[in-house]
């Protein structure tokens, strides 16, 4: 398994040709996992940096699935990992954290 960290998602060219280099193909077509629930603290308006990465995602070309695995039995998110070609793992609000911790 490869891995590609980030502190703001695909915010670059250098960024989006490192994630290509390590896949290893163009992203069209390619299945992605998106997994929000490290994301689940911030809400409101605070979400708008999910949804440009989502979109930003998706006009690179991959086929995404939206998965929140908090809460959720391993029957019911493993098939979609399964699926998946690409997870990307989304969120994680330092100040948050830092207020609940």
């Amino acid at each position: 398994m490869k891995y590609l960290l980030t502190s703001g998602g695909i915010t670059n060219k250098t960024i989006e040709n490192e994630l290509k280099n390590l896949i290893g193909k163009d992203f069209k077509g390619l299945k992605m996992l998106f997994c929000t629930t490290a994301s689940n603290y911030g809400g409101g308006e605070m979400n708008d940096w999910l949804i440009e990465d989502l979109e930003k995602l998706k006009s690179l070309g991959f086929k995404i699935d939206v998965c929140d695995i908090n809460g959720v039995s391993k029957d019911c998110f493993l098939p979609r990992f399964e699926w998946a070609d690409v997870f990307y793992f989304e969120g994680g609000n330092t100040r948050v954290a830092k207020k609940l911790y």
